[in-house]
């Protein structure tokens, strides 16, 4: 009876660890289906991440962009000639009213071109009389100030600096740049 036991036992467990051997078959591509699920879920949530951060930072650029719109304006509006001299000369008819004395003696624009970096460039050439040395630091400051129409820049400037009384004469290129 022993040995019809021991059969018996030995029957019961091959059938169990085939059972388990089936059951691991399986679900042997569950568990492989499920591991692969969960990296995905983590590549995915990594993506999502980043995404979230491209997000946040195409916002921020937005609003910067907005609150700087003005500044762009200044550099993609098309221009006149005609606009440019009524700008300069409104500004030396403002302080010819006051005691301060500008005299605009010539006024030449060069060619437009496009530079490197997208943007049309044009040279003008500017001669003008001033007052004093003060009027002459106003009247750069009014064509240089970030807060008016036109972006002009002075690319090099030179004046008599040995302390005459009397006009100066100023002569200096300035550079606008456009869109």
């Amino acid at each position: 009876m022993l040995q019809k036991h021991q059969k018996h036992s030995f029957i019961s467990y091959s059938l169990i660890l085939w059972g388990l051997f089936i059951a691991v078959l399986v679900t042997q591509n569950i568990f492989f289906g499920l591991q692969e699920n969960l990296d995905k879920k983590s590549q995915v949530s990594s993506e999502l991440k980043q995404a979230r951060d491209t997000l946040t930072q195409l916002e921020s650029d937005k609003q910067n962009i907005a609150q700087n719109l003005d500044e762009i304006n200044r550099y993609t509006q098309w221009f006149s000639e005609k606009d440019i001299l009524d700008f300069i000369y409104g500004y030396a008819n403002r302080m010819n009213q006051s005691v301060t004395n500008i005299l605009i003696k010539d006024i030449s624009f060069s060619p437009p071109v496009k530079n490197e970096i997208g943007f049309w460039e044009v040279n003008i050439q500017l001669s003008a009389q001033v007052s004093s040395s003060k009027v002459m630091k106003d009247f750069l400051d009014f064509l240089t100030v970030n807060n008016t129409t036109y972006a002009f820049f002075i690319d090099t400037f030179q004046y008599p600096a040995d302390g005459r009384w009397g006009g100066i004469n100023i002569s200096f290129p300035i550079k606008m740049l456009y869109k």
